[in-house]
């Protein structure tokens, strides 16, 4: 069409949208919302800029280093700024549009479990800052389930003492503040962490182990927002130990990545889990995303994967982070919760 037509305004050279090759990419001409909606559908509508936000771990050394690279190109990492502690042991991270947060892990030195929720500015650089506290200290939970208002975290484990978690909590994103109770996961998580993934609606939870040191094969889910305990979604392809795994999520499709295997599911079905390819060898690293593509970060490596969400696959190589990491978190402002 040569012409766009909405509200009188006519637009005589129109320049169709081309995808999300450039998180600035632009589209001339005036569309209507059935136009805009059509080309999203076709992953072809331009993007708000959308990150990938990585911080803290450690291998062999602790850190509390925050890098991000942008999602739809590929690279290396940039320096973002710092955490206000060494923090390692899993710290999970969600984010809204406009912020992130890191919540709970392990200090160092003294190797205590941390109730310690920060922010960032996505869009910005800069040091993270205080925004309230976990339920409990907790380290090794989960992250990942987000919408633009309400962010869910896993509240996790703790090694000393010995406390094992079945608890979801949850805050709004824009506001600072405490943690406030969600619900219960129907097992207790011994060690994790969880892997977590959302639509705008639904968030998804890949049980790591079963609370008696063996491994679980149970998928649940929740209604982001409202509160109560999980529903049960399916099974995974075998019970190993999954702890460790990373989760990056479309507004369709939650894809996970232990050790190189990765399955996904349709987040508004339920059942079980469908093979997707093969990635690089990783453990216990974590995921970024936008709607179209999904990157795997470290995990006892200073690689970053990446693979196309809606298809399937092997991974690709993205880039690298500013060195290798371990028991790290992430957060991106494009996951499937923003859509």
């Amino acid at each position: 069409m040569s012409e766009r037509y909405q509200g009188g305004y006519i637009t005589a050279t129109v320049v169709n949208p081309d995808g999300f090759i450039a998180d600035s990419a632009t589209a001339t001409g005036v569309w209507t919302l059935q136009e805009q909606f059509t080309f999203h559908k076709a992953s072809l509508w331009p993007s708000v800029m959308s990150r990938g936000v990585c911080f803290g771990g450690a291998y062999p050394g602790a850190t509390n280093v925050i890098d991000f690279v942008t999602i739809s190109t590929t690279g290396n990492v940039a320096d973002f700024g710092d955490l206000t502690s060494l923090r390692t042991g899993a710290p999970r991270g969600n984010a809204s549009q406009t912020r992130g947060l890191m919540a709970g892990g392990t200090n160092v030195p003294s190797g205590d479990a941390i109730n310690i929720i920060e922010y960032i500015t996505i869009n910005s650089t800069g040091d993270s800052a205080d925004f309230g506290d976990l339920q409990a200290a907790r380290q090794k939970g989960g992250g990942g389930i987000a919408s633009k208002t309400r962010s869910v975290f896993f509240e996790g484990s703790q090694t000393s003492p010995v406390v094992h978690s079945n608890v979801l909590s949850y805050i709004t994103t824009a506001t600072l503040g405490n943690a406030t109770d969600f619900g219960d996961v129907s097992v207790t998580i011994d060690s994790g962490p969880m892997g977590m993934g959302c639509s705008p609606t639904r968030g998804v939870m890949f049980h790591p182990s079963n609370g008696a040191g063996g491994g679980s094969d149970v998928i649940e889910y929740i209604t982001i927002a409202s509160t109560g305990n999980t529903t049960d979604f399916g099974n995974n392809d075998e019970s190993a130990d999954w702890k460790g795994m990373m989760v990056v999520s479309s507004s369709v499709r939650a894809v996970y990545q232990r050790g190189g295997n990765t399955r996904y599911i349709t987040i508004a079905s339920t059942g079980n889990v469908t093979d997707f390819g093969e990635a690089e060898a990783m453990t216990d690293g974590d995921g970024a995303n936008n709607n179209v593509r999904g990157l795997f970060m470290g995990g006892d490596k200073n690689n970053i994967n990446m693979i196309t969400i809606a298809s399937t696959g092997d991974a690709a190589d993205f880039g690298d982070l500013s060195a290798v990491r371990s028991g790290h978190g992430a957060v991106s402002n494009g996951n499937g919760g923003h859509q």
